[in-house]
């Protein structure tokens, strides 16, 4: 599964690139300016950009503006990180352990019918690990998940990711566009509404596995952005351990114009380790935002800002989980954009 491989001669890019091109040859003929100087094909080469221990989807039919029947060759993999393709002209970008902020990239070569080299151009993938120094939009996080035997696994894939407005927006669906990407040796559903997936293995024993997910703002589906997920099979059945629970970090990114005042609700339990069912936990507000005020609400926190939010402005709150005598604190980070 986790194998690289180079990605040779995409030769299904000609057929629908020409399709494509009925469209935009219309356009060129309107403006007099023919795509790519003559050439009859132009590349988008902007930056992709992603965030550390993420992964990053290319389509590359989305990237290609043409006239004319072409082919893509990728001449030059990216030194700091693994292409894979997952379908035609659909690359996923890997990167290495040790490459958590900076710049890596691939070379994409672009020939005519008859093998003519017409394009030779870069594709940049930019890794920030601070997310204030993102535009607004979706980055994902790879995930993983850890299934015995015949058991059934549930991931809440968006709680680690970073999502441009109000988060409440955003739905995830599993993508297996014509059932052609995995999972392979299980099932994965989704469960609504509360954005998390299941995974059920169907080997016997189970095998690593993996699901790739997409995830869009409902209201906006210009945002969007797709998520991995790996599942480490481990033969026999789940081992006996005492329960230890433990409370992660949170951040929340608030969009500024649509905000308007309103209070948001946040979930802190859902991505933490809990012993049992959230309604067993009692949750406190350990530490008052710097900006706004907090309250809790069932098993969620009621945040509202007192100051007059604005782009770029962070604020923080501290929140306590008890289980019996046991407690333990963690942070809620708030973005504002």
């Amino acid at each position: 599964m986790n194998n690289p491989f180079n990605v040779k001669r995409l030769w299904p890019l000609s057929l629908t690139l020409l399709l494509a091109a009925s469209f935009s040859a219309c356009d060129v003929l309107e403006d007099d300016d023919p795509i790519g100087g003559g050439k009859g094909v132009v590349i988008d080469d902007s930056d992709v950009k992603m965030l550390s221990q993420g992964t990053a989807f290319i389509d590359l039919y989305a990237r290609v503006k043409t006239e004319r029947p072409i082919r893509l060759d990728i001449t030059a993999d990216p030194a700091r990180g693994t292409l894979r393709e997952l379908r035609t002209g659909l690359l996923q970008y890997q990167a290495n352990v040790d490459f958590t902020q900076g710049r890596d990239f691939f070379r994409v070569s672009v020939y005519a019918e008859d093998n003519t080299l017409l394009l030779e151009d870069t594709v940049g993938i930019v890794i920030e690990d601070d997310t204030t120094n993102l535009p607004c939009g979706v980055y994902t996080r790879s995930d993983s998940a850890q299934v015995w035997g015949d058991t059934t696994v549930y991931i809440y894939p968006l709680d680690n990711d970073v999502l441009c407005g109000d988060t409440a927006r955003y739905r995830i669906e599993i993508y297996q566009p014509n059932g052609t990407l995995p999972p392979r040796y299980g099932t994965a559903m989704l469960n609504t509404p509360y954005n998390s997936i299941s995974y059920a293995p169907t080997s016997n024993p189970p095998k690593d596995d993996m699901i790739i997910y997409k995830v869009y703002d409902v209201t906006d589906t210009t945002r969007m952005g797709y998520g991995v997920i790996f599942i480490n099979a481990t033969p026999g059945p789940v081992p006996e351990q005492p329960c230890q629970f433990e409370l992660i970090d949170d951040a929340y990114t608030l969009l500024v114009d649509s905000l308007k005042g309103d209070s948001v609700v946040f979930k802190p339990f859902e991505n933490d380790t809990l012993c049992g069912a959230s309604s067993k936990y009692t949750l406190y507000i350990a530490q008052q935002p710097a900006h706004g005020w907090a309250a809790t609400y069932i098993s969620g926190i009621v945040y509202k800002p007192t100051d007059q939010p604005y782009s770029g402005m962070r604020d923080s709150l501290m929140y306590q989980g008890c289980h019996g005598d046991t407690c333990r604190t963690a942070k809620i980070r708030i973005y504002f954009n």
